[in-house]
């Protein structure tokens, strides 16, 4: 299933916050960050978005 989020989302060290629209516009590769809701897989190049997967628990 892909959706996409607009939400508050922590990397897997839990250090930094990011809302998903921040996560688009940056030039960073973030590859694997969880909110709350569950484990969320990102899927980038530079910066645009190709996907998210989401992987509920």
């Amino acid at each position: 299933m892909v959706i996409l989020l607009d939400d508050i989302a922590v990397n897997s060290q839990g250090k930094c916050i990011f809302s998903l629209k921040m996560i688009m516009q940056l030039d960073i590769n973030i590859e694997h960050i969880s909110n709350k809701k569950g484990e969320i897989g990102l899927i980038k190049q530079k910066t645009e978005v190709l996907f998210w997967f989401f992987h509920s628990q």
